[in-house]
């Protein structure tokens, strides 16, 4: 079976599941920026529609067999290294608060999966300015300062 198809109907259930876990906190009666099951249920929705990408994508594309060349990453070490990226993340971000983490972790990890430092440095900052702006600044979330900083 097609990898696609497959990893994209486990990123639908799981959106689907994190929706339906989150109505838990729902509250109809409040605005949208008290409303607790807001967020969470928005991240499910995402997960869905790339879920539903991934899968329309694999009945697409056929699954390549082709050989990988010596010195290449695997999806698997690629996956690896992404999660080991993950847990140095969480490091850096006790140790230094939310923006060099943030910025060091969005570039790394398109460099990781085979992308252009270019282009890795003009996703990284942007997205970086957008989540402190989003959550710090307009939905007065609090980012960790970090253990250093304190």
């Amino acid at each position: 079976m097609n990898k696609d198809l497959v990893n994209g109907l486990v990123v639908f259930g799981i959106g689907v599941l994190a929706y339906w876990g989150s109505q838990v906190f729902n509250r109809r009666e409040a605005a949208l920026s008290e409303n607790p099951a807001l967020y969470p249920q928005l991240l499910a929705l995402v997960l869905c529609v790339f879920g539903v990408a991934l899968s329309i994508q694999g009945l697409i594309r056929k699954e390549s067999s082709k050989q990988v060349p010596r010195g290449e990453r695997t999806g698997v070490q690629r996956s690896l290294y992404v999660v080991l990226t993950l847990v140095g993340y969480a490091a850096g971000i006790y140790l230094f608060g939310f923006i060099l983490p943030s910025l060091l972790f969005m570039f790394g990890v398109p460099i990781l999966l085979g992308s252009s430092r270019k282009t890795a440095f003009l996703v990284s900052v942007p997205l970086t300015i957008a989540l402190y702006v989003t959550f710090f600044l307009l939905f007065k979330v609090p980012v960790p300062q970090g253990a250093i900083f304190r």
